[in-house]
């Protein structure tokens, strides 16, 4: 009888072993053949239901490693294909996965959780499904797991979730949520992978509103984000996500944007601008100062302290016209339309000439066109700003830019930076050559009106007029306009008041055939 028992023990337990010996060779087997990606083999388990095995009995199973593949084989299906999209969102199969993220074993955790992120990204109703699992309550635990890798991933589920629809991120990142996660960016031995997705993360709550932004800061977030952005060890990827980081909180309010600026940023702000090796990096560096310095004439003249604006100008020459260089175009524009002093420092620096060569270049329409922009407000204020712009040669660009474009904002642009060099610079060569017919008459009736108030207090100014070609080329505009191109009774006075700064031989000689000026001319030698 003892012998009988025993021998059924045996028998139960060979049976057992023998069940998990399978599911072990199994499991095994579709984690070999799912690692190649092979979307015939992907076709062939499909075909099988092999999600249904994956879900039912295998993702709750009593070893860790058979849970651990069947998630990892969920995850490579969700992210390859479509066919299972309806099990991915039932109630019932996604409590099951949302029990790994209860499970003691750490591995299982990071697998449930790399699966249910591979679900949540797939659609902004996958994403749903997954967050009414009502799996935050595991992921806040999750969040002082010992285990790195489940950190990590359990970062990982929650960005994904608050990307896949950004109005639950309120709900998502609550301020708990946010101290757990700024906890870590304090700890040593937290991995520079896992800083990154958590400023990632918060740049992402910053950015939904100024509320959001106001709760990063309350939770003392900005805090280690500023440290991490001033450590020197800090990968490109770090910096990148503290860069963007502090600017999303800065952008909302001037009072956020101050908070900003008391963690000490300008510093780091403005090395990482010129950081020869990663585009990104100089990009959201150029995005943050652009958020400090457009809110307030303080806040600008702060964040571009100690050489900052010579620093805009080094950024511009680095990114040659692309598209990156936008935001510093629009913060020198902004700046100089806050202070004098940065408009001076930008024609000493360089930085306006950058422009200048914006203008003159094939860069990126947007860019081009916030340049023109930037121009007007530099040479807003006198010939100390308009002058060096004329010299470095902003009018021919300017007057094609405003020629050759229909797009009504970009003519405007163009336009409005005309206007602010040609009645600021005080050069007047530099506006003889645009005294010409193939000048748009809306933009000639301002150079005409610049030299009729200017040719009556200089004898010298005269004779340039004669000898540089422009008094002939005024005086022929009527027949040399095109059809489509009018005087209107602004330029034909102002044409009228430069005529009778000239004897009337002289005007004669290069009217030709044309009807004699009203009035009295005077000679070049008359005193003034």
């Amino acid at each position: 009888m003892v012998q009988q028992v025993g021998g059924t023990a045996k028998q139960v337990r060979n049976a057992l072993e023998s069940y998990q010996k399978a599911r072990m060779a199994f499991i095994s087997e579709v984690g070999t053949l799912m690692k190649k990606r092979d979307p015939l083999v992907l076709q062939t388990f499909m075909e099988a239901d092999i999600v249904s095995l994956l879900m039912k009995p295998l993702i709750q199973d009593s070893i860790a490693t058979v849970r651990i593949s069947a998630l990892d084989g969920l995850a490579t299906i969700a992210e390859l294909t479509d066919e299972a999209d309806d099990q991915f969102t039932d109630p019932k199969e996604l409590a099951k996965m949302k029990t790994s993220l209860v499970c003691h074993n750490s591995k299982v955790q990071r697998s449930g959780c790399l699966a249910l992120s591979a679900i949540a990204c797939k659609t902004p109703s996958h994403a749903t499904a997954v967050l009414n699992a009502d799996v935050l309550p595991a992921l806040q635990k999750q969040l002082a797991a010992v285990d790195p890798n489940t950190k990590e991933a359990t970062v990982k589920l929650i960005n994904t979730l608050v990307a896949a629809d950004m109005s639950t991120c309120s709900e998502i990142m609550t301020p708990q949520t946010i101290q757990d996660m700024v906890f870590n960016l304090h700890l040593p031995e937290t991995s520079d992978a896992l800083k990154s997705a958590i400023t990632h993360n918060l740049a992402d709550t910053a950015s939904l509103s100024a509320s959001m932004a106001q709760r990063v800061v309350d939770t003392k977030g900005l805090a280690p984000i500023t440290a991490l952005l001033h450590s020197p060890q800090a990968s490109t990827r770090l910096k990148t996500a503290c860069l963007l980081a502090l600017g999303q909180v800065a952008k909302h309010s001037d009072a956020l944007a101050e908070t900003v600026m008391q963690q000490d940023v300008e510093r780091p702000a403005m090395e990482c601008l010129l950081d020869p090796g990663s585009p990104a990096v100089r990009l959201n560096a150029a995005l943050l100062i652009h958020e400090v310095a457009r809110k307030t004439p303080e806040l600008c003249t702060k964040i571009l302290a100690d050489g900052g604006v010579a620093c805009l100008g080094k950024h511009l020459r680095t990114e040659a016209g692309g598209r990156n260089a936008l935001p510093t175009v629009l913060t020198l524009g902004a700046a100089a339309d806050f202070r004098l002093t940065v408009s001076l420092q930008a024609v000493k620096t360089g930085a306006a000439q950058e422009l200048v060569r914006y203008l003159a270049s094939d860069v990126e329409k947007d860019v081009q066109v916030a340049a023109a922009w930037a121009v007007s407000r530099l040479a807003s204020y006198s010939a100390d700003t308009a002058r060096p712009l004329a010299a470095a040669g902003v009018l021919p660009p300017l007057l094609a830019m405003y020629t050759d474009n229909r797009a009504t904002l970009v003519k405007e642009r163009a336009k409005q930076g005309l206007k602010e060099v040609v009645y600021n610079c005080q050069d007047l060569s530099a506006l003889e050559p645009l005294v010409d017919a193939s000048t748009p008459a809306e933009v000639l009736r301002h150079v005409l009106t610049v030299f009729a108030e200017a040719l009556p207090a200089s004898v010298q100014c005269k004779r340039n007029f004669v000898t540089s070609g422009a008094l002939m080329r005024m005086l022929q505009l009527q027949k040399n306009l095109p059809p489509d191109e009018t005087l209107d009774s602004r330029a034909k006075e102002s044409i009228v008041t430069i005529s009778l700064q000239f004897p009337e031989d002289v005007v004669s000689y290069y009217r030709g055939s044309a009807a004699p000026i009203t009035g009295t001319g005077t000679g070049f030698d008359d005193s003034l």
